[in-house]
């Protein structure tokens, strides 16, 4: 099935296969016939779902370009620098993402515009009439509530101000205000009616609690170790994880395992103890944003180790993601990486000892003996330099045997072209895969392929924009997989896509959107 390019998307830059070379086409070995399609309806629900409330959470916060929306406090300026964990929701736009939730809703499939109507009310009436039932949303919380929500928890030895059944771990909320009078009325009706409830309104925000022992705790930590806006951990990693996000999080793991060796509570149903916690330590920041493109979760650790072991060399020479652009043109599923066969090497004898725990393992090693395979000393033969794999063609009837009719292609430069020869030769069964060259690139093929290059294609471009330096990325042509489910803008829905990424100091970053083709 074709489908609308989405406009103005360049395509990835080719990589020159040595010898001058054209791609190959797929081999010429047809599989057998598929089974019926599997259902994977449940997309529809999941991407629309999300899509709804995150357009609807947009257009509740357009009203705030009436008044300063371009600017105001952040919450973690009011929340304490001795937090552990920090969430934020930021529905107050800037001018630059408000252009972005412009052009993103455009590309929306014609069924979630349908389903959003005209949204005019936000996801905070909801929440509000939930957890005060004694305020009118409209003439007692609307008119002072900002756009801004900030949620901190941090280690306390204050009596009197730990959460219920978690001594040693405090929690306020910091709700943006723009009347600090009329939210200080409706707090305290609230206050008046809840037991449990306990607020101040210091200048841009209202603050709140389960206690009033919370919040002088806040006071006392503010006062000693400052605001967390201003702590260099926190302000480093959100730097490194970009601004103009609808939400965010950030934890400090060495401080929250601290905290978990001594707080009560904090016990997992699986058997993990606060022994285990002690074991970690670095930081974790995420944030989910709109591009005109795509929606985008990322989240980013930061010198993260366990047991002690820190997770540096990972990120290889000279990253990059150019067979994964190599795939061809209709590949519906795909993942590649370059330098994949160091990093293999490297993860697997860091965790040699746990494989070996494993009670199939040594299974495992006298099957690969007897094919002529040590690892990890024979990644290098078996992924080359750089790696990629596709599902070609169409899911649409795929089964759950890999056997029976999913053609395929796998790619990778500098593998060992006689071991591909060899393996396959005997798989039986069938047809084998077809295994050829091209330019040093060891190509194994099965079913049929594209000719064109899957980095050509826009909407490959367009979700995976700025990934090309990533160590391994991933793709789905959504358009495919909804297409075999009978949904009629199929077209629309676009791909999801994304990346993983290290550096040499032992942080790594996880990348994941989904970029819509409709509007085109």
């Amino acid at each position: 099935m074709s489908y609308p390019d989405p406009p103005n998307q360049p395509s990835w830059p080719s990589a020159p296969p040595p010898g001058g070379q054209a791609p190959p086409p797929g081999a010429p070995f047809p599989p057998p016939q598929p089974s019926g399609p599997r259902s994977r309806a449940w997309l529809i629900p999941v991407a629309a779902g999300l899509s709804v409330v995150l357009m609807g959470t947009t257009v509740w916060a357009s009203s705030a370009l009436v008044d300063n929306v371009f600017g105001g406090a952040q919450p973690e300026s009011a929340l304490p620098a001795s937090a552990i964990v920090f969430a934020e929701l930021d529905l107050k736009p800037t001018g630059r993402q408000w252009a972005s939730y412009a052009q993103f809703a455009g590309k929306l499939p014609d069924t979630l515009k349908n389903e959003l109507g005209d949204v005019e009310e936000g996801p905070a009436r909801q929440l509000v009439e939930e957890a005060f039932p004694e305020l009118d949303y409209d003439s007692e919380v609307e008119p002072w509530l900002g756009r801004r929500f900030g949620l901190a928890l941090w280690p306390t030895s204050t009596p009197g101000a730990s959460l219920p059944g978690d001594e040693g771990l405090a929690l306020a909320l910091a709700v943006a205000v723009e009347d600090e009078e009329a939210a200080g009325e409706a707090l305290a009706k609230v206050r008046s009616r809840q037991e449990h409830f306990f607020f101040e309104v210091d200048d841009d925000f209202a603050l709140l609690s389960y206690s009033q022992g919370a919040l002088d705790d806040l006071a006392a930590q503010m006062e000693a170790h400052g605001s967390l806006a201003d702590a260099p951990d926190y302000s480093s990693d959100m730097n490194a994880i970009g601004s103009d996000n609808i939400a965010s999080a950030w934890a400090d793991l060495a401080a929250a395992a601290e905290v978990a060796t001594t707080a009560t509570g904090l016990s997992s149903p699986y058997g993990t103890g606060p022994d285990d916690f002690g074991e970690v330590s670095g930081r974790l920041a995420m944030a989910l944003r709109i591009e005109g493109d795509y929606l985008e979760l990322r989240g980013d650790a930061f010198e993260v180790t366990y047991g002690g072991s820190p997770m540096e060399g990972l990120a290889g020479d000279d990253p990059g993601l150019s067979e994964l652009a190599e795939l061809p043109d209709d590949s519906v599923l795909a993942v590649g990486g370059d330098n994949l066969d160091t990093l293999a090497t490297r993860l697997w004898e860091d965790n040699r000892e746990l494989l070996e725990e494993i009670p199939e393992f040594p299974d495992f090693e006298m099957a690969l003996a007897e094919m002529g395979v040590s690892l990890p000393g024979d990644f290098p033969r078996l992924l080359g330099s750089r790696t990629a794999f596709a599902i070609t063609g169409s899911l649409a009837g795929s089964s759950d045997s890999w056997s029976s009719g999913t053609s395929f292609q796998y790619r990778a430069a500098g593998a060992d072209r006689e071991l591909f020869e060899d393996l396959l030769a005997g798989s039986g069964g069938g047809p084998a895969p077809g295994v050829s060259d091209d330019g040093g690139t060891v190509v194994v093929s099965y079913g049929t392929t594209g000719t064109g290059r899957l980095g050509d294609d826009p909407l490959f471009g367009q979700t995976m924009a700025g990934l090309e330096k990533s160590n391994i990325g991933f793709y789905l042509d959504v358009r495919d997989v909804l297409a075999a489910e009978g949904q009629g803008d199929a077209a629309q829905w676009g791909a999801l896509g994304g990346s993983v990424s290290y550096d040499d100091e032992g942080n790594s970053s996880l990348v994941a959107r989904w970029a819509p083709s409709g509007g085109a």
